[in-house]
């Protein structure tokens, strides 16, 4: 059975506790969510620093993060390009 992946709902964050789980570009890492910020994202505390990401990236269980690299890797190109041809 395949078991699909699921994010964290806002309805389930435990603020500056519980640890939860996220995609980077090498790998996946832990964090703590310090606030809900409005259109599905988070700001979170890894062990590098401060930083916003969407809610939809970040994870229970590290499995499921390491899982969704390809993902999310693919969601920030589309971003860039979308940033660098309204710029021009």
């Amino acid at each position: 059975m395949i078991k699909t992946i699921k994010p964290v709902s806002k309805d389930e964050i435990v603020f500056n506790t519980q640890n939860y789980y996220t995609c980077t570009y090498s790998c996946a890492v832990k964090v703590q969510i310090l606030k809900l910020i409005e259109n599905d994202k988070v700001l979170v505390k890894a062990k590098t620093g401060v930083f916003i990401r969407s809610i939809n990236y970040v994870f229970h269980h590290l499995r499921d993060a390491e899982r969704s690299i390809k993902n999310w890797e693919r969601d920030e190109r589309r971003k860039k390009k979308r940033k660098k041809s309204k710029k021009q």
